[in-house]
């Protein structure tokens, strides 16, 4: 085995350690892909007007508010606040029966 010096030896690791902290800053500016969907979504005309209509379609309960739809009881139970105009009440949407 060839002999290194301290001065080498140190080198090395430091040139080890940087490539570690590079990695480890690259890794952490990756998004996670519910990050980049949503990023999508809230940017995409096309995505977001099929999301809030399919809201409008499957939502059993809205806002008592501004009526932005909130999804079955079970979520809407879950959610403080309407995440568009801040009211803390939701109301049963009342639909026709299906045929």
């Amino acid at each position: 085995m060839p002999e290194i010096s301290k001065d080498e030896l140190r080198n090395m690791m430091k040139e080890v350690l940087a490539e570690h902290d590079g990695i480890k800053k690259l890794l952490s500016n990756q998004k996670t892909i519910p990050e980049q969907t949503l990023e999508h979504a809230c940017a995409c005309p096309d995505c977001y007007c099929d999301i809030i209509e399919e809201m409008n379609k499957t939502s059993d309960y809205a806002c008592a508010h501004c009526g932005l739809p909130l999804g079955s009881e079970e979520f809407a139970k879950k959610i403080d606040k309407c995440p568009n105009c801040g009211e803390k009440k939701a109301k049963k949407i009342e639909r026709p029966p299906l045929l």
